[in-house]
């Protein structure tokens, strides 16, 4: 692993013999067993939703706590792997706030199936119309809805016709 950091924290590199740990076990019945483990903890961070907008997900066990094991990982020295530069951001500025120093943060790329499919269709600059039109995509909590979405929206883009379009993609929990 040789991602390098975008927050404060900063190192050269991932270290060697790190638990990369996700959202499932970051807040869910395995947090004990694998919070005891002798090796050192990284973990996933896609976003900071649950934790700055509790009103937009689920009133599980998982969510409700979720701000306060991510606070525990980070005081603890676990790195983050972050989705973007801006969740890094986000999560660098929410620690600060509470008073938390600010993890070192690593970014992953995160592929995006439309873009893909956009760029081998040669349709990723910017597209000239006589009208405006809106394609919303849009998902809040359930991951494995995502790359469902993104294959939806690539259909549609794909299935197209001439003329304005609205497509009204989204995730329900469940």
């Amino acid at each position: 692993m040789d991602a390098k950091p975008e927050a404060p924290g900063q190192s050269t590199g991932a270290e060697p013999g790190l638990v990369l740990i996700s959202h499932h076990i970051l807040t869910h019945q395995h947090r004990s067993a694998v919070s005891a483990t002798t090796s050192k903890l990284a973990f996933l961070c896609h976003d900071l939703i649950p934790t700055l907008r509790p009103d937009l997900v689920g009133a599980g066990i998982g969510e409700t706590r979720y701000g306060s094991y991510l606070e525990h990982f980070v005081r603890i020295g676990a790195p983050a792997f972050c989705a973007s530069a801006e969740v890094g951001a986000t999560l660098s500025d929410h620690m600060r706030k509470a008073g938390v120093a600010a993890p070192v943060v690593y970014r992953f790329p995160m592929p995006s199936i439309l873009h893909e499919t956009a760029s081998r269709m040669g349709a990723t600059s910017r597209i000239e119309t006589g009208e405006p039109f809106v394609i919303y995509c849009s998902t809040i909590q359930v991951r494995k809805n995502h790359i469902l979405l993104a294959r939806t929206g690539g259909r549609r883009w794909t299935k197209a016709s001439s003329g304005r379009s609205l497509s009204a993609l989204g995730a329900g929990a469940g």
